[in-house]
């Protein structure tokens, strides 16, 4: 259990589905996977989308910042900027990487609650029906 400020956790995966299913390819899975790692919960959402190179994924949590790829009037550039604020307000980070063949995987990791019970963790497979 991740010790996170009401609705913080929510609006953080609301941005990496949103991204993640904007991009993905109709018919592919967008993977969610909930883990425990060094007194870190970790939450990954990782996509088979085009993924981001090193570059734009070093800006990709800047403020007003969209990838070249972006359509005219798709996104406003805030929503990795917001997820990254309110990950740091929970003591946690986000962090971007590219994913095993390709598409990218999104992560945030937050401090584990201290009384929380250990469990193993979960994942999760969404169906991507958009197209």
């Amino acid at each position: 259990m991740a010790q996170a400020v009401t609705g913080t956790v929510d609006q953080i995966l609301d941005v990496f589905l949103d991204n993640a299913l904007r991009v993905a390819p109709a018919g592919t899975a967008v993977r969610l996977r909930l883990a425990e790692e060094a007194g870190r919960v970790v939450v990954q959402c990782i996509d088979a989308g085009p993924g981001m190179s090193s570059a734009e994924r070093a800006r990709a949590c800047d403020r007003f910042w969209r990838g070249p790829n972006a359509a005219t009037g798709e996104g406003s550039g805030l929503g990795l900027a917001i997820a990254a604020s309110l990950a740091r307000a929970n003591d946690g980070h986000i962090l971007l990487q590219e994913a095993p063949g390709g598409g990218l995987h999104a992560e945030v990791r937050l401090p584990t609650w201290p009384y929380a019970q250990r469990r193993p963790h979960r994942t999760a497979a969404l169906p991507n029906n958009q197209g």
